[in-house]
């Protein structure tokens, strides 16, 4: 018995595959981009008041993400904890001081935590307080040259190294470059990423989505905290704040950002403070 298609079942099958593919692209798309994380400092108090309590309620906001070390006996024990109520840690590290000293045992927490990204927080070996004054290009090139080494090693170990940014990397020399070009163009791709702070680069006078757009690919984190609208220019929680989240989620979406990461330094509630920066980011993720 012959089968006979006519044309008009062929163009509705391609137009059902082309649909498919379509719905199934955006799923997965909105699937890799609603993995939205929280770095623990945002929520310090509670979780050092009651850890597993703490986790629960990120969880139950709709976190998958978190970005610290380990709490409780050991981090193996703690990445069982994670796993159990659904959630997976996406990044820890220290200093760059740490990281010279002691690389190894650093190494061996990320790695019972399952961790990809070990980070650079403080890139620099001179006091937070004295670093408008110290810092200078030549220091920048010693710093990429510190990032390289140790992210050769990071790399050897199954590990991505990023480093993250405050505001002095935003500060013009007399060239007009910055500290973050310096050690953006003096890094190997392969051993250094950057965890960009998205509140730093605009106390520093620079525009996150610029830099999104000049290092594409080079920044899979982004840490999302917000700007007081007053004098000081202070933290704020996310979506209660003055930074554009929209113009910057859009643009990092297509530049090679992989996880959105809330953040709030120094927070008088850290549980409102994650919730309603959760909400603000799904919300605009949802629209794009």
């Amino acid at each position: 018995m012959k089968s006979i298609v006519s044309f008009k079942n062929i163009t509705l099958i391609l137009l059902f595959l082309v649909r498919s593919t379509f719905i199934g692209a955006q799923e997965n798309n909105k699937s890799s981009l609603h993995e939205l994380g929280i770095i623990l400092n945002t929520v310090g108090a509670e979780m050092d008041a009651d850890y597993v309590s703490t986790l629960k309620k990120l969880k139950e906001i709709g976190y998958t993400c978190i970005e610290a070390g380990y709490y409780g006996e050991s981090a193996d024990d703690y990445y069982k904890l994670l796993s159990a109520m659904g959630l997976k840690s996406i990044a820890f590290g220290a200093n760059l001081d740490q990281l010279e000293d002691d690389l190894g045992s650093l190494v061996k927490i990320a790695k019972s935590l399952h961790t990809p990204y070990l980070v650079c927080y403080y890139p620099w070996n001179y006091d937070w307080e004295k670093r408008a004054e110290l810092i200078s290009r030549e220091g920048a090139i010693e710093a990429a040259e510190k990032l390289n080494s140790i992210g050769k090693e990071c790399k050897d170990a199954g590990l991505q190294l990023v480093f993250h940014n405050h505001d002095i990397e935003f500060v013009k020399f007399d060239d007009g470059s910055t500290a973050f070009d310096i050690i953006m163009e003096n890094t190997d791709p392969e051993y250094v990423a950057a965890e960009m702070d998205v509140y730093w680069v605009t106390k520093g006078g620079s525009d996150p989505v610029k830099q999104l757009e000049k290092y594409k690919g080079r920044i899979p984190l982004l840490h999302i905290k917000d700007m007081a609208d007053n004098e000081e220019k202070g933290f704020e929680c996310v979506g209660e704040g003055t930074l554009d989240f929209e113009r910057i989620v859009k643009v990092a979406k297509t530049n090679g950002v992989t996880h959105f990461i809330i953040e709030h330094d120094k927070p008088n509630n850290g549980i409102h403070c994650a919730q309603v920066g959760y909400e603000t980011l799904n919300t605009i993720i949802s629209k794009l």
